[in-house]
């Protein structure tokens, strides 16, 4: 039964799966983890995790304050799963575009 465009999947087909398939789509293109003090980002390879007060900020506060004032840890999996290089300030670029993602979840 296909979904309407106005209700949001709460999941996906395995089918593929278990009938040992090729999948067509991915079945996440990101992916958020969270704690009390901490959330994670993935998209891809990258791994972001934004300073905890970032985190408590209002949007407006957000705007003002640098992502330097209040670094956060960046890391690119497929090239350093034990992650031991801090990539932030080195990609500022994905930094800023991975916030903007997070930010719209919450």
């Amino acid at each position: 039964m296909p979904i309407p465009d106005t209700v949001a999947a709460d999941g996906s087909s395995w089918l593929s799966v278990l009938l040992d398939q090729p999948r067509q789509d991915p079945v996440r293109t990101t992916l958020v983890t969270e704690s009390p003090r901490t959330r994670i980002f993935r998209e891809g390879p990258w791994k972001l995790i934004p300073h905890p007060d970032w985190l408590t900020m209002s949007p407006e506060k957000r705007r003002v304050v640098t992502r330097q004032e209040l670094p956060g840890e960046l890391y690119n999996l497929s090239d350093d799963v034990e992650e031991r290089e801090n990539q932030w300030a080195a990609h500022p670029e994905i930094v800023a575009r991975l916030l903007a993602q997070l930010e719209r979840y919450f």
